[in-house]
């Protein structure tokens, strides 16, 4: 098995993230937590954002990466 290869574990772990891309400012962030309906994101610098459920429907604005 080479090093780039994921366990099922692993692929498991990544499917449940949600992963997403806010187009207007480039920000990207998992969703770490939800309630009512709001989005807490997480991004890379570790800086927590916020969006709708709702908004993130919105594929003008959002994109969601798999």
């Amino acid at each position: 098995m080479n090093g780039m290869e994921q366990s099922a574990t692993v692929r498991r772990i990544n499917d449940q993230i949600e992963r997403w891309h806010h187009k207007p400012s480039n920000r990207r962030g998992c969703v770490i937590f939800e309630k009512d309906g709001v989005c807490e994101l997480q991004g890379i610098d570790g800086r927590s954002f916020y969006a709708k459920r709702a908004d993130l429907d919105n594929n003008e604005v959002w994109e969601r990466i798999l």
